[in-house]
């Protein structure tokens, strides 16, 4: 009986161990950080798995994630060497919420990364990641409501 229990005990301890735990993220600029230290080291799938990978609801979606991900990675070969980042709005929607539109600046032209943020209990995750082309409207059309808005239109 005592033999059962410590290999029950041992069988349970290392699953445990081998199951991987989806990383606690406190703060959500720390996946932002670190998702551009990785991409500014020329480390591109991997920062793209790990923005993701605060997110065991991601993993039922390889096919968006393997999209994004050969897109980004053909934007070197499209625009040129990446140059830097820069964080255009950080929009607090409420305590649980957060969204990001980050300038990531090539060579040829920029674009728009975006980030949105989930709090959970457990802490921060990723609930949408993505980038866009159109930097040029994106600040035309800020612009052009900033106009409106001062104008109490």
């Amino acid at each position: 009986m005592k033999l059962l229990l410590i290999k029950t005990f041992i069988f349970l301890l290392a699953f445990t161990c081998l199951a991987k735990a989806q990383p606690v993220v406190k703060d959500y600029n720390k996946l932002v950080d670190q998702f551009f230290s990785l991409y500014s080291s020329g480390k591109v799938a991997e920062a793209v798995d790990y923005i993701y990978s605060t997110n065991p609801w991601m993993k039922q979606k390889t096919d968006s994630i393997t999209k994004v991900k050969s897109t980004i990675l053909g934007l070197s070969a499209m625009a040129g060497e990446y140059q830097e980042y820069k964080i255009l709005t950080h929009e607090i929607v409420d305590s649980r919420y957060v969204h990001m539109d980050v300038a990531v600046y090539y060579d040829r032209q920029p674009f728009r990364f975006y980030f949105q943020f989930y709090r959970t209990k457990n802490g921060w995750m990723t609930n949408s990641f993505g980038l866009q082309d159109d930097l040029d409207d994106w600040i035309a059309e800020r612009a052009k409501n900033k106009f409106l808005y001062f104008r109490g239109y």
